[in-house]
């Protein structure tokens, strides 16, 4: 696709940078938690692991648009980089890798006479569904690779296809229901991004853009050194106690001797999200978290035990709550966009050819039936 100007956002250079920025992201998120043992630094709407080589990225660019112009990337080539970058910084560890390696990997190395896996579990397992260990496979996975010994590749091949497969289908089924729904939220909802504006902001690295005035403010460059002072000299505490430690980022209060601990401390990336949010968004936020805190309160003087808790996170009552609540505004999103996915059943249909759905990805008979046909082959993969 491309931009209103002749710059073409989806070009040789710009998959090139995203695939270089990945690879980056990937490695350093790996790197941290595995080897490191420090923090998930991809678990968040913005994650760590992209935002900080995606800044790079943007500073250098600004330079290049200073020095060399006809080399530095555009705002749409950018943005195609942050995208790509979004999707594929959910995959590695927490995302997707972490969870699958392990568990596909676990059950015939945690097999005990104890737990009896063997006599009710390997049975019902498909020998497509995880590899094999008659050749130690799963016990050279954790505990390591002998010295000389070649990496037993082949037994993860086919479980991993298959897998790959699933989690294919799955994207699939959510890449074309966001297709349906998104005229929905943009034009008819108007719904707000916080998430895309921030990058949108960092993407414009044309000179006189937003980028180059936020680097030319003195008071931006004292907000983020006062920043990124705090958070280094945290950082150098954590991996050595000669360091000092300012605690301002973490603390707890506890207003009753019953009442669950509210969290207190000061949260950059808390003002950070609430400068992009709405304000009663920002309202209903902290209102529900004090609500829920009564609420468990109460579950703490009643003693029950479903809802009681130190702490309102903890409790079981309020999980449930919030998958009631996570169900509710879905439910109430389709009910909403009825009439916008009625017109895009006519569209795939054929009942209506002049809807109009030049504007999306997919056209909606494709994204509609490909819907159906990823969903279809996920029940027949479960099944």
């Amino acid at each position: 696709f491309s931009s209103n100007s002749d710059a073409q956002a989806v070009s040789v250079r710009s998959i090139v940078t995203a695939v270089c920025l990945i690879a980056i992201s990937v490695w350093w998120d790996e790197w941290m938690t595995y080897f490191m043992s420090g923090s998930n630094i991809s678990r968040s709407h913005f994650p760590l692991a992209l935002l900080l080589p995606f800044l790079l990225l943007c500073i250098l660019n600004t330079v290049a648009h200073r020095c060399c112009p006809r080399r530095a990337l555009t705002k749409p080539e950018l943005l195609v980089v942050l995208g790509t970058g979004l999707v594929a910084i959910s995959v590695p560890y927490d995302g997707v890798t972490g969870h699958l390696i392990s568990i596909i990997a676990s059950p015939y190395y945690f097999a005990t006479p104890e737990n009896q896996w063997g006599t009710y579990v390997h049975d019902a397992i498909p020998p497509w569904l995880v590899p094999s260990n008659a050749q130690n496979e799963m016990v050279v996975f954790f505990e390591g690779l002998p010295v000389g010994q070649a990496m037993p590749v082949g037994v993860w091949m086919t479980p991993l296809f298959w897998w790959s497969c699933l989690v294919g289908a799955l994207c699939l089924a959510v890449f074309c229901l966001v297709v349906m729904l998104r005229k929905q939220w943009m034009q008819n909802e108007r719904l707000s991004y916080p998430l895309v504006e921030a990058g949108s902001l960092l993407s414009d690295t044309e000179i006189g853009g937003q980028m180059e005035t936020q680097l030319r403010s003195p008071l931006f460059w004292v907000a983020f050194g006062l920043v990124m002072a705090l958070k280094l000299v945290n950082v150098g505490s954590y991996f050595s106690p000669a360091f000092p430690r300012i605690s301002i980022e973490g603390g707890n209060f506890q207003a009753l001797p019953d009442f669950p601990r509210l969290i207190t401390r000061v949260s950059f990336y808390a003002i950070g999200f609430s400068y992009f949010a709405r304000l009663d968004v920002l309202l209903s936020v902290w209102f529900f978290i004090f609500t829920t805190a009564c609420e468990v309160y109460v579950f703490n003087i009643l003693g029950y035990k479903l809802g009681a808790s130190p702490s309102q996170w903890g409790s079981q009552a309020l999980g449930h709550q919030s998958l009631g609540a996570l169900l509710f505004l879905a439910c109430w999103s389709l009910w909403m966009a009825r009439r916008h996915l009625g017109q895009v059943w006519r569209k795939a249909t054929g009942k209506d050819p002049s809807i109009d759905d030049s504007e999306e990805l997919l056209s909606y008979r494709t994204s509609v039936f490909g819907f159906i046909g990823a969903f279809l082959f996920c029940a027949g993969w479960l099944l």
